[in-house]
């Protein structure tokens, strides 16, 4: 996971972090080999100044081996 300290695009030092959600759920990455399997949350660092996202990860990689 990439711990930024100032954003690439506005140099804005409010980084915050949070995890996607679609409606009232929240996003899932699963493997693709197996969709039926365990999944994880995708969380993502974006900044609070202008919006831009600067990283995608999922909390729980081991889920997806």
């Amino acid at each position: 996971m990439l711990e930024m300290d100032k954003c690439p695009q506005c140099k804005g030092e409010d980084i915050k972090k949070g995890v996607m959600h679609a409606a009232a759920v929240t996003l899932q990455m699963v493997p693709a080999n197996k969709p039926k399997g365990k999944s994880s949350p995708i969380s993502a660092e974006y900044c609070n100044d202008c919006g831009y996202i600067a990283s995608l990860y999922v909390v729980e990689p081991k889920n997806l081996e």
